[in-house]
């Protein structure tokens, strides 16, 4: 039994003609149905059979193996390269999120990120996953501003604040009640103007 890590499947996954821009899907999808282990299996209540890294199904025959390199050559056809990860389970139930790396956009359909790898110029960032990355995170930053500059926003900050300050003065009040102390000091004689 081999255990692969998650960069090794995406280099698996690649070098049996797998698109380079799915890779970190395939990889999170590998780990999710097999967590790495060449030799999975996994007999199905219909008496089929799932083998290997990418958990091929006997209903497609020589492709169900566990021969490591003709299991992702397997991934690859039935995926369409990575266009339609929807025959493996775990792909649409979600669980391969867990195992997902790079900020690859990883949505219900076919992944939608353009196929440009190359090192940028700012700092190593990389096409599609690190600058996606960044920019999703700008827009983070965007929203919280859009937020802040929202009279609505204002208002609610606004009360928060005097609800705050209420509750403020009523541990105040609490507190005086309890001792001898007057809440409100008046003065003992109040000056009484004379006409003159």
């Amino acid at each position: 039994m081999t255990r692969y890590t998650y960069a090794q499947l995406e280099g698996i996954w690649e070098s049996n003609g797998g698109n380079k821009l799915f890779a970190p899907i395939a990889a999170a999808i590998a780990m999710a149905e097999s967590g790495g282990n060449s030799q999975a299996t996994n007999v199905n209540s219909d008496g089929s059979t799932d083998r290997g890294l990418w958990q091929i199904n006997s209903s497609h025959g020589s492709l169900s193996t566990y021969d490591v390199n003709a299991n992702a050559k397997a991934a690859v056809q039935i995926s369409n390269n990575g266009t339609n990860f929807n025959p493996w389970v775990t792909y649409k139930s979600g669980a391969y999120l867990q195992f997902l790396k790079g900020n690859v956009p990883a949505s219900a359909g076919a992944p939608t990120a353009s196929p440009a790898t190359a090192d940028s110029a700012f700092g190593g960032l990389t096409w599609p996953g690190d600058i996606v990355g960044f920019f999703s995170d700008a827009k983070t930053f965007v929203d919280a501003g859009l937020w802040l500059v929202n009279p609505a926003s204002w208002l609610r900050i606004g009360s928060f604040v005097i609800g705050i300050l209420l509750i403020l003065i009523a541990v105040y009040i609490f507190t005086r009640v309890s001792s001898d102390k007057p809440i409100i000091s008046m003065p003992s004689t109040v000056p009484v103007p004379i006409p003159v």
